[in-house]
């Protein structure tokens, strides 16, 4: 994975594919409307009494695109 800026455009959240609750990172994946697919880590900050959110984009090989998204699967089936 590349860490890249934000990209140009909308990027569409296809699902949550891990968490980590003592870091608060999110791990999503997502797609462009170029369809370039993103891991997207969202970390969660608690200054004071307000929280800060920051996403950081990383942009994603084909190969690493199938096993995100069969994680996502998994992680989406496991909360039925």
């Amino acid at each position: 994975m590349k860490r890249v800026g934000k990209p140009v455009g909308k990027v569409t959240l296809l699902g949550t594919y891990d968490v980590d609750i003592n870091q608060h990172i999110v791990y999503s994946l997502g797609v462009d409307e170029s369809e370039n697919y993103y891991s997207i880590e969202e970390h969660e900050y608690n200054i004071g009494s307000a929280y800060s959110f920051v996403r950081e984009y990383y942009i994603l090989e084909a190969r690493e695109v199938r096993n995100l998204r069969q994680r996502v699967l998994v992680r989406e089936g496991s909360k039925k």
